[in-house]
C-alpha cells in the first residue's frame, strides 16, 4: 500500500513537471527580449549590407561602404559612367527587398547622410517610423563621413 501512494506522488510530481515545462517554453517572447531581438537583426542588417560587393555594370567588385562614401561626397562621384547615388539606391532596395520584407519587416526607415547633416538624408527607403522603433545607426569613415541608420518600427 505504501508503495502505491509513493507511485502516486511520483506520478503527480512528472506531470506538474510536465505541465511547467509546457507553459514556460510557449510563452511569446517578452518585450524586453523582442527589443533586443530587433536591435541585433538591424545591427547585423548593416553590417553585412556594408559588406556586401556590388555587382553591377560600372561598378563590379566595389564593396557597398564604399559605394556609400562616393555618393555623399559634395558632389557624388561617379562609379564608371553611372551616378554612386543611382547605384546605391537600386543595390540597397535589392538588398532591403530580399531582407527586411521577407523577415516580415514592412516597416522600417532606411537612410544614408552626411555625419555633418543627419537631419536631410541623401538617400532615404521606407517611412519614416510613427512611434516605438528599433534603431541602429553605422558610421562610415572617409573624406566625407557618413552614416548608414536603420529603423525597425514597432
Amino acid at each position: 500500500m505504501e508503495l502505491f501512494g509513493l507511485a502516486i506522488v511520483v506520478v503527480i510530481i512528472i506531470m506538474a513537471t510536465i505541465f511547467v515545462l509546457i507553459f514556460s517554453f510557449n510563452k511569446a517572447p517578452s518585450e524586453g527580449r523582442k527589443e533586443f531581438i530587433e536591435s541585433r537583426q538591424s545591427s547585423a542588417f548593416i553590417n553585412t549590407m556594408l559588406k556586401v560587393n556590388v555587382d553591377e555594370p560600372d561598378c563590379t567588385g566595389i564593396l557597398m561602404s564604399d559605394l556609400i562614401r562616393l555618393c555623399v561626397q559634395s558632389p557624388p562621384a561617379n562609379c564608371g559612367n553611372t551616378d554612386s547615388c543611382d547605384v546605391a539606391e537600386d543595390v540597397i532596395r535589392e538588398i532591403l527587398g530580399k531582407t527586411l520584407e521577407v523577415w516580415n519587416k514592412d516597416n522600417y526607415y532606411f537612410t544614408i547622410s552626411r555625419s555633418s547633416d543627419t537631419d536631410s538624408p541623401i538617400r532615404y527607403f521606407g517611412t519614416i517610423c510613427q512611434g516605438d522603433k528599433s534603431s541602429e545607426e553605422y558610421h562610415i569613415p572617409g573624406t566625407t563621413p557618413a552614416i548608414a541608420k536603420l529603423d525597425i518600427c514597432r
